[in-house]
């Protein structure tokens, strides 16, 4: 059993810089956590102080129910890969992966048995008499991950393991993890700054800014209903748009005024309010680029106008700009670059239910 339990855990460098604030969270047993957010949020920080790597300045860290703020790294029974992969260069394949079990001076046999189940499972077996220089990137990842694994750790660290991997390798290690979660059972703590590895990766995503935690949740939760507007940006690509909005209460209607048009919200929409809203309440209105649709600029929808355009193959990416707002549309390339041009006016709409809407001040969600 891993579960790993974090009360109030801060990082402090130089008694100013808070390079984690807070952070309260706690990773049930075989779980995949991943902690993603921008570069500078703290997430490497806090992974290297579950390792021991770093020390906590304050707060508490139980791994299956043992406080661990002073332990060694080599008792918590945790294993990490790092971004770089840290291989022995003289060393072949099958050293590097037994270097942490010859240290530990266990049987040569046992060893053994252990560096080819592990090569099995990584399908490295015909690399174990290389050299990592013979080595491509993904391979030697592999080779990484390959040494953690022997260990038998309870708690598997991994920080941002796949950023230095072109594209093309990153999705295929990205199925590598899938597969070597299924065939272990230990826990997961993933670090990254890639929102697509921790929403195919992961059970929960931790989304962190400055330090401190923004949402906990199930990826589809996170995606669906983000706590706030940064947890709304940063997951999603494009990225959400936002529009500031204002809502009116008039004959016997509620309404969002968005640029020069009000949108009738039907009586049900109103369940979705966290708080009773106020008639000229300014907020702010989101919507992702994939639920918009391009309509007649005729129709009595809203309209705007064409910037330009991203073309991506199957898809691409509409610039407009609406009134004083930018928004952008992401929609099917098939048929649609025919008749839009930059400098057009084009319709769209999209339906309420698609619809958030955001404190405008302090960024939080106003709706379920």
């Amino acid at each position: 059993m891993a579960e790993v339990r974090l009360e109030k855990l801060c990082k402090t460098y130089d008694k100013t810089v808070k390079a984690v604030q807070d952070f309260s969270l706690t990773i049930s047993d075989r779980e995949f956590v991943v902690l993603v957010g921008p570069s500078g949020c703290g997430k490497s920080t806090t992974l290297r102080m579950i390792a021991g790597l770093e020390e906590i300045s304050s707060g508490e860290l139980y791994i299956d129910g043992q406080l661990v703020n002073d332990v060694p790294p080599k008792e918590r029974g945790v294993s990490m890969v790092f971004q770089n992969y840290a291989l022995f260069p003289y060393m072949t394949v099958f050293d590097n992966i037994a270097f942490g079990l010859n240290l530990r001076k266990e049987p040569k046999a046992k060893i053994r048995e252990k560096v080819y189940e592990a090569a099995e499972i990584l399908n490295i077996t015909d690399l174990l008499q290389r050299k990592p220089k013979a080595l491509s990137g993904g391979q030697r990842q592999r080779v990484a991950i390959g040494r953690a694994i022997v260990r038998q750790p309870k708690l598997f660290l991994m920080d941002e393991p796949l950023s230095n991997l072109d594209a093309k390798l990153r999705n295929q290690m990205r199925t590598e993890l899938i597969k070597l979660r299924q065939k272990m059972d230990s826990t997961f703590v993933y670090v990254t700054h890639d929102q697509t590895e921790a929403m195919t990766l992961g059970d929960r995503i931790v989304v962190m800014h400055e330090g401190r935690i923004m949402q906990a949740d199930a990826p589809q939760k996170v995606y669906k209903a983000p706590a706030n507007r940064f947890v709304a940006g940063f997951i999603g690509t494009p990225q959400m748009n936002f529009l500031r909005a204002q809502l009116i209460y008039s004959e016997a209607t509620w309404k969002i005024r968005l640029v020069d048009k009000n949108i009738v919200l039907p009586e049900s929409f109103l369940d979705r309010f966290l708080e009773s809203p106020e008639p000229g309440q300014d907020v702010i209105l989101g919507i992702r680029p994939d639920t918009i649709r391009v309509t007649s600029p005729d129709s009595d929808q809203l309209s705007g106008e064409l910037e330009f355009f991203e073309l991506l193959g199957s898809s691409m990416n509409l610039h407009i700009r609406i009134g004083a707002e930018k928004a952008v549309i992401s929609t099917p390339s098939e048929g649609c670059q025919s008749y839009i041009r930059a400098g057009e006016k084009i319709g769209i709409t999209f339906p309420l239910e698609a619809i958030h809407l955001f404190h405008p001040q302090t960024g939080t969600a106003l709706m379920k």
